[in-house]
């Protein structure tokens, strides 16, 4: 008897370690990269190469979810803008080493096609830092909303105590 109830605790133990293993959720990592954009990395030290593994890795956050959609929208749209001034640009700079003339509306306008896939590129950075610190912040949150917070802030007659849920 005593044999089977050490057995059944070790059982136990060991059954909820496992099943706070799977649960556990880690935070995501935010580092500045050198020039335009952040690296994203989680916590066993893999980084987070695009939108979809940033996706995979917030899980089910809706808030976090809502700004990494339109982080993947935004860079899709810099990838058809860069893809596009590029490709123009290019043209123009074969036609130039070719001995053509150059036609100057569509040179300028490739320069411009990736100034805007550029500025797509600088948002989606924006939106995936937004939606990683929105995961973070959400970590440790229960299913009862969000935690109660104590705090100085602005109230109709100036500065008072706040209470944020």
């Amino acid at each position: 008897m005593k044999k089977l109830f050490i057995s059944l605790v070790v059982l136990f133990v060991v059954g909820l370690s496992c099943s706070y293993a799977q649960s556990e959720q880690y935070a995501i990592g935010i580092e500045k990269a050198a020039g335009i954009g952040h690296k994203f990395y989680h916590q066993n030290g893999t980084f987070i190469n695009s939108v979809s593994q940033m996706k995979a890795s917030v899980g089910s956050d809706k808030e976090a979810l809502r700004q990494l959609r339109w982080a993947s929208f935004d860079t899709g749209a810099s990838y058809f803008f860069s893809f596009a001034g590029g490709f123009a640009l290019g043209w123009e700079i074969a036609d130039l080493i070719m001995g053509k003339g150059i036609n100057a509306p569509v040179l300028i306008g490739g320069a411009a096609s990736i100034g805007v896939g550029f500025l797509f590129t600088y948002l989606a950075d924006k939106r995936m830092v937004k939606g990683a610190t929105i995961y973070n912040e959400h970590l440790g949150v229960t299913s009862y909303g969000s935690p109660v917070e104590l705090d100085f802030g602005l109230v109709p007659g100036g500065v008072g105590l706040t209470l944020s849920f």
